[in-house]
């Protein structure tokens, strides 16, 4: 008999860590299989390109990625990287996302530009460049308070679905859009995509 199991990734992303909520979906309630989800959370900062030792940096979280690799069914990793207010991702972060990517990451999700930029599908893996910011009291800019939560469904190292739960950020924390403001914050996020190099 064949299991399916669903995971699915609710990721929100305050401005310095992520929360990775996961809820599971089994075929067979009666006949139960835990999910080997290996969540590598990296504190990278716009640095790792400047500091001598970027080179090693790279290669030990590429190493941690191949080793959550061998025995996780999906591996996420969220990287605090990127350039501030910046609505592309920077070259650092599409060869970042290349490298784990290559050794085996299957969702790779960024914050650090204080505002969203692309996600979309690199392969067979998920990209999310960054999800700006989620609770935060500064208003710096329309794009500083457009927020949401990126929903992920996988079955082992397949991307079923991904999409953006829009959200404005009001008095510190988010609050959810409906209605015309959130299909135009959803259409905003897809035009993200543009200078990504990522697939729908």
């Amino acid at each position: 008999m064949t299991h399916v199991i669903q995971l699915d990734l609710m990721i929100l992303v305050p401005a310095a860590f992520a929360l990775l909520c996961v809820a599971l979906r089994h075929s067979s309630p009666s006949s139960p299989r835990w999910i080997a989800l290996a969540a590598i959370v990296v504190q990278i900062g716009l640095f790792l390109s400047l500091v001598p030792d970027g080179v090693m940096r790279g290669a030990r979280l590429t190493g941690a990625v191949r080793k959550a690799r061998k025995s996780a069914d999906t591996v996420v990793v969220y990287l605090h990287f990127g350039v501030e207010r910046a609505g592309c991702p920077s070259s650092m972060q599409t060869s970042i996302v290349s490298s784990l990517i290559g050794a085996g990451a299957d969702i790779v999700v960024g914050s650090h530009a204080h505002q969203l930029q692309g996600a979309g599908r690199s392969g067979k893996a998920l990209v999310d460049y960054g999800l700006g910011n989620f609770v935060w009291y500064s208003r710096m800019s329309v794009a500083s308070i457009t927020t949401g939560v990126l929903k992920v469904s996988v079955t082992g190292r397949r991307i079923n679905s991904y999409s953006l739960v829009p959200a404005t950020i009001s008095g510190g924390s988010p609050v959810p859009l409906g209605g015309a403001k959130r299909a135009k914050a959803i259409a905003a996020w897809k035009a993200l995509r543009g200078c990504t190099g990522l697939q729908s």
